[in-house]
């Protein structure tokens, strides 16, 4: 699993290590997909919680017929197959403009403020040396809204994606 943030159109920032299969892929073949499922926000996947006393376990097991969550009020199921998911296809680029470094760095941060310490361009030079900043530059999108023919399943306009992107990011500012 990577982390990843939106930039302004909407493109995955991430970042990347030598050390991962990934980047080594990606050096080889640019082109990337990458898959991203809802997941409500009070929810946490069951073992994610290192203080908890829930089971653990790979909560992504494709032996396993449903999510397990975990939230201060209950435990309940959502079946992956439920939610709402996004497949991002296109190339993986790296980032080698100082401006968009640090533009991909804020805005990586802002969605995962636990990075602060360990990405690249920490203060006082902090931040593991051996990743780098990444950006999946999509070209197809392919949407699943939930289960079965109660929801939208099929492709989605490049150009309908970039502009609810950035109505979206500029709203959430």
């Amino acid at each position: 699993m990577d982390y990843f943030a939106p930039d302004a159109e909407g493109s995955p920032i991430l970042l990347l290590s030598h050390l991962q299969l990934n980047s080594r892929n990606v050096a080889a073949d640019a082109r990337a997909a990458l898959h991203v499922r809802e997941v409500h926000p009070t929810q946490t996947p069951l073992g994610a919680d290192p203080l908890s006393n829930a089971p653990r376990g790979h909560p992504y097991s494709p032996f396993q017929h449903q999510q397990h969550f975990v939230d201060s009020h209950s435990v309940h199921t959502q079946s992956p197959m439920s939610s709402a998911r996004l497949t991002l296809l296109g190339t993986v680029e790296a980032l080698t403009d100082s401006d968009e470094i640090e533009d991909a760095r804020a805005r990586f941060v802002a969605a995962h403020p636990d990075a602060a310490g360990w990405a690249p361009g920490a203060p006082g030079g902090g931040g593991f040396h051996d990743f780098k900043w990444h950006k999946l530059r999509p070209t197809g999108l392919y949407w699943i809204g939930g289960f079965g023919g109660l929801h939208y399943i099929g492709w989605v306009d490049i150009a309908l994606y970039r502009n609810a992107s950035s109505t979206l990011i500029d709203d959430a500012n």
